[in-house]
């Protein structure tokens, strides 16, 4: 089951429907994701750049005695500039990193200092986001009338996490009816595909059987259908070739077994392939018990298998106890000296009628 083109084509439309919902999942992900920290920093840089509204009115709060209430009061009135909500919140902290006032006092006093907060300790500007964080923060430095606060803008990404789990959760719905659709259209594709050349397969094997009279009935404008076409005019031309074959050697062993002259063929190793009557009543293989050692004789060597002699004493014995009179003259059965040309000039007494 595992290795028939069917099963290999179902798991090659299930992969492939898995492969690409999962690419196309994980870049809609990973898209949300730089779609809020970059529209976070984006709104950040233009609320507090350099020049702004804002950071001008955080500036002049130093004038007044309660510079982080002011400030405090200042950034409540651009809230909706700075995105705030139930995830987003915004802090004042002094050149330490301590919290002095804020939109959450609750969150505020449980504040961590992070990498951007360090970052505008040192002056410079924290924006440093990280893909998947648990939160993404902003942090900038103002200073006016020699003092100086830190503007600190954290985001929970609630929001975002929430989105991109409604969009796994898509992505798994999605993946189940590609995966329904893949197997039901790979099921049927692979069908398509292999039910052809199942059909081919039977044909072959009859064909292999020696049954030529069975048609092969595969229709179709592909290559497939080509190919059965082929397939089937291959068979035609084998059959007639088969015929012709079968006729000549008919021809062939009725010339070769009604021979006078004794004939015999074998192989390069001495083992027999053809032999006429005459050849072996000249062998003395006339008698059934004779037909296996006939098997086993060594033509090329003359060598006679184990046993042989025992059959050729009864042979000549029987056929001397036969011998026929015809006009007062008596034919006894005799044997001949067979010589073969080897080292010793080996001798063999081969009976014959």
């Amino acid at each position: 089951m595992y290795k028939n083109l069917q099963f290999k084509i179902v798991v090659i439309f299930v992969v492939f429907t898995i492969a690409v919902i999962t690419s196309v999942g994980g870049i809609m992900l990973h898209r949300t994701v730089n779609f809020y920290d970059d529209e976070f920093m984006s709104q950040m840089r233009e609320t507090f750049g350099e020049g702004s509204n804002l950071v001008i009115e955080l500036r002049e709060a130093f004038d007044s005695e309660d510079s982080y209430e002011m400030q405090n009061e200042i950034l409540k009135a651009y809230a909706s500039s700075i995105g705030v909500d139930k995830h987003r919140n915004y802090y004042v902290l002094d050149i330490n990193g301590n919290f002095k006032e804020g939109s959450d006092k609750n969150l505020g006093s449980e504040l961590e200092i992070t990498p951007n907060i360090v970052s505008a300790m040192n002056g410079e500007i924290g924006a440093v986001s990280g893909f998947w964080s648990e939160y993404i923060d902003y942090a900038v430095r103002v200073s006016g009338n020699g003092k100086s606060s830190i503007i600190y803008v954290k985001d929970t990404q609630e929001e975002v996490r929430s989105f991109t789990k409604m969009i796994f959760i898509m992505t798994i719905q999605a993946m189940l009816i590609a995966l329904a659709g893949a197997l039901l259209l790979s099921f049927f594709l692979a069908r398509a595909i292999t039910e052809p050349i199942r059909k081919l397969t039977v044909g072959a094997q009859k064909i292999a059987d020696g049954e030529f009279s069975e048609k092969i009935d595969v229709k179709g404008n592909d290559e497939i259908g080509a190919l059965s076409e082929t397939f089937s005019n291959m068979k035609d031309v084998l059959k007639n070739t088969l015929d012709e074959i079968s006729g000549e050697r008919q021809k062939f062993e009725t010339l070769f077994l009604y021979l006078k002259d004794a004939v015999v063929a074998f192989n390069k190793e001495g083992k027999l392939m053809h032999i006429n009557k005459m050849a072996k009543r000249l062998f003395g293989f006339l008698s059934p018990e004779s037909d296996d050692y006939m098997k086993d004789f060594n033509f090329s060597s003359m060598k006679l298998p184990r046993g042989f002699r025992k059959i050729q004493r009864e042979q000549k014995l029987c056929r001397k106890r036969r011998h026929v009179r015809r006009k007062g003259t008596r034919r006894d059965v005799c044997g001949i000296q067979v010589r073969r040309a080897r080292g010793d000039h080996a001798r063999y007494n081969v009976p014959y009628t």
